[in-house]
């Protein structure tokens, strides 16, 4: 009989071998997985650290590129400080703003603010090594805050070489030719912008020391919203020039409210009386209370005339507050009617707000003499030419429409009416101002006489 191993004996060796040979092949493969995963780990934080350090130099070129713009708008600030428009010596157009210039300033913040999102800085778009040039870009920021400042307080024939501003002869098309009716609503409107994105450009610079992961994602939208709003509030007004002096005419009239708020008070007992909320412009000390005679050392006459000036403020507002509603349905000024027409109806108007208000000062303290000078210089014409000038445009505006031509015969019976209202006002004012005037002048000359008296005696007994 054979000794040889049958093939059911060989079949389990055959079979561990084989178990065995899997086994090292799945141990190999394993191992071919972890040689990879630790080369795609490395890769990968290789990468990160490219991309953290690329970041971290990133951030500090912003950082300082962002740090150098408001700096330079600062300076600029400084340079041009708020100045009263009176001091500009306007002597014609000579001031203009490049047309350009609001609508390149818009598109730069929202540049900048789209790529100081947090998530951008992982995007690699920089070079491997970047370089400051790359954000030449953010430059444009400053330089175009700076050349709005210089376009609203330097006239053409002197503005600044380095900005590619107006010409020595600006050209409407190019430019806005800045009026003085722009004034002084475009001074605070440049002074609010330009210092919104000085406080917006240095929150981006101390932002971008920090990791992005630290930033929030609502970083700086509120405050590039709100400069983005006054920079379009700024670009209509400019668009339409009318808007401008409707403002003006509205702002006159909340400063006649408060010329009118401090005529009465000045008529309350003094323990009642408290000081103006002034929200004017033009808000000077010279209507404090500590200004104003106390009512307890007024005689009737005194108060007769203050309470005889409050019909002429009320009377001028009423025109002015007409005059700033031209979308009502009654409205007093053509919108339509040329701009020199409207030019010299703002010049009037500015007239006659520094005239009544001088006026109300001199009612205040009681000078009767300066104001019978005054009002006899007609002080106050400046209203009764902005009522004829109304009527004028009226009268030569013809039309077929019926009910344009109601509108029209509805406008002149209300300047009608307005001028009656006026004369009565200052006709009382004045009668009112002659008896304090001459009861002035009779105590005044009975005080000298008892004066003269009482020397003569004193020098006599000297004697």
């Amino acid at each position: 009989m054979s000794d040889s191993p049958t093939p059911s004996q060989n079949k389990p060796a055959s079979s561990s071998h084989e178990v065995e040979r899997k086994l090292r092949f799945a141990r190999q493969t394993i191992k071919l997985h972890e040689l990879r995963n630790e080369r795609v780990q490395a890769s990968i934080e290789t990468s990160n650290s490219k991309v953290r350090k690329q970041s971290a130099l990133i951030r500090a070129l912003y950082a300082n590129s962002l740090t150098h713009s408001y700096l330079q708008i600062e300076t600029a600030r400084d340079s041009h400080p708020f100045r009263d428009p009176e001091i500009l010596k306007f002597n014609g157009p000579t001031y203009a703003l490049t047309r350009g210039l609001l609508p390149r300033l818009r598109r730069l913040l929202l540049e900048m603010t789209d790529a100081l999102e947090p998530t951008r800085f992982q995007e690699l778009r920089f070079s491997d090594q970047p370089d400051p040039m790359e954000l030449d870009w953010l430059g444009g920021i400053p330089d175009n805050a700076c050349q709005l400042l210089s376009s609203v307080f330097t006239d053409w024939y002197s503005y600044p070489e380095e900005y590619p501003g107006p010409s020595s002869h600006p050209c409407p098309t190019s430019s806005y030719i800045l009026h003085s009716y722009h004034y002084p609503e475009i001074i605070w409107a440049v002074d609010r912008i330009t210092s919104d994105i000085v406080h917006l450009l240095r929150n981006y610079a101390e932002q971008s020391q920090d990791e992005p992961e630290l930033w929030s994602p609502e970083y700086g939208q509120a405050d590039v919203g709100q400069i983005l709003r006054l920079i379009d509030q700024m670009v209509d007004d400019l668009e339409h020039p009318r808007t401008m002096i409707q403002i003006k005419w509205q702002r006159v009239v909340r400063e006649t409210q408060v010329m009118e708020l401090a005529v009465i008070e000045c008529l309350k007992p003094k323990e009642l009386r408290e000081t103006n909320n002034r929200e004017g412009t033009f808000d000077g000390t010279h209507l404090e209370l500590d200004q104003w005679v106390p009512r307890e050392d007024m005689d009737q006459r005194e108060v007769d005339l203050r309470k005889s000036f409050l019909p002429v403020l009320k009377i001028c507002r009423i025109l002015l507050n007409k005059l700033s509603r031209p979308t009502s349905s009654e409205p007093l000024v053509i919108l339509e009617a040329d701009m020199t027409v409207l030019n010299r109806l703002y010049e009037e108007t500015h007239k006659m707000e520094s005239k009544l208000r001088k006026l109300t000062i001199i009612v205040l303290t009681s000078d009767t003499a300066r104001a019978r000078r005054y009002l006899r210089h007609d002080c106050l014409a400046s209203f009764r030419l902005l009522v004829q000038s109304n009527q004028s445009c009226w009268q030569a505006y013809r039309s077929d429409d019926s009910d344009l031509s109601i509108l029209i015969q509805t406008a002149l019976e209300w300047c009608e009416m307005w001028t009656v209202q006026y004369l009565a006002a200052i006709k009382h004012f004045e009668w009112k101002l002659s008896v304090a005037h001459f009861d002035d002048i009779f105590y005044n000359q009975n005080d000298t006489n008892s004066q003269t008296e009482s020397d003569d005696f004193f020098s006599s007994s000297d004697d």
